[in-house]
């Protein structure tokens, strides 16, 4: 208890009997012990729009898409290089048969005309029909080689066009296997997100249990404690009790503020005579009396 050191000895009384008044026989209300609740961090889930969940299965599934559609590319590529080298080769074959036709024609035209020149029938009608029927069976053959050649280019170019077409086309090729790639991939995170969702609400929930355990803890503890200050409050304080409280430490402040400010012999006159000190000291008042008495050298 604050209190200011008396100079006067009924203030000295005053202030002693107020003390005795505040420790000894006032009883407080009691409010209770201030304990912090307890107040854990929840976890708060946002669930994604379907927006964000489209966005999330684009950006998931997209490498696999690439690698599909790459793939896709590279193998039409490839056989647009196999037909290309096949009408080269197609090309190059009707060239060498072509050469080849020729060739045969003029070794057999030689051969009549050495043939006729030994019996005499160069200038003859015989050897100019022969010649002619040759000339119509090369251009023949050779009208036969392009038709082929022809043949087997168009059907390479229309093969290489089917794969040019499909090449161009290999986006939307994927597009509808794509889009249900994306709706797949929606729905996983879908799941996942509300998997999330009840872990943690059950997280949660079992923050809200302990916080709840705590207050009833709170609880138990102020009701043991206001209890236990009831049962100390309703009775006379014991010695220690006050020792504890810090009413003789007051007291003695209180009367050795004021005996301080007198010649030692006047207080331990003072002290010994009085009969209402031993009320407020108790046994301290003994150790006041002894204290005045060497000071004033008895």
């Amino acid at each position: 208890m604050e209190f200011v050191i008396p100079t006067e000895r009924e203030e000295m009384f005053a202030i002693l009997e107020e003390l005795f008044h505040y420790y000894r026989i006032s009883r407080p209300v009691y409010s209770g012990v201030e304990l912090k609740e307890l107040e854990l961090p929840r976890l708060a889930f946002s669930p994604s729009t379907e927006s964000e969940l489209e966005n999330s299965a684009k950006l998931l599934v997209r490498p696999e898409q690439e690698r599909e559609n790459t793939e896709r590319k590279s193998t039409i590529k490839q056989e647009i290089s196999i037909l290309s080298l096949k009408m080269k080769s197609v090309e190059e074959e009707y060239v060498a048969l072509i050469e080849k036709t020729e060739t045969l024609y003029e070794e057999s035209k030689k051969k009549l005309e050495q043939q006729a020149f030994k019996n005499g029938l160069v200038d003859s009608g015989i050897l100019f029909e022969k010649i002619a029927a040759l000339e119509l069976e090369k251009n023949n053959k050779i009208i036969a080689l392009e038709q082929e050649r022809k043949g087997e280019i168009d059907s390479i170019y229309a093969k290489i066009e089917t794969q040019n077409r499909m090449l161009a086309d290999s986006e939307s090729y994927f597009l509808a296997v794509h889009e249900c790639d994306v709706k797949k991939k929606m729905e996983e995170l879908r799941l996942e997100e509300e998997k999330t969702q009840r872990e943690d609400f059950k997280y949660n929930n079992g923050l809200d249990e302990k916080e709840q355990r705590y207050k009833n803890t709170i609880a138990q503890i102020n009701a043991n404690l206001e209890l236990k200050f009831l049962s100390i409050s309703t009775g006379e304080y014991t010695k220690d009790q006050l020792v504890e409280m810090g009413y003789y430490d007051d007291v003695m402040r209180c009367v050795c503020g004021y005996y301080d400010r007198l010649p030692a012999m006047t207080a331990y006159q003072d002290v010994s005579n009085d009969t209402r000190l031993p009320i407020f000291l108790d046994h301290y008042y003994e150790n006041i009396l002894y204290m005045y008495q060497v000071k004033a050298g008895l």
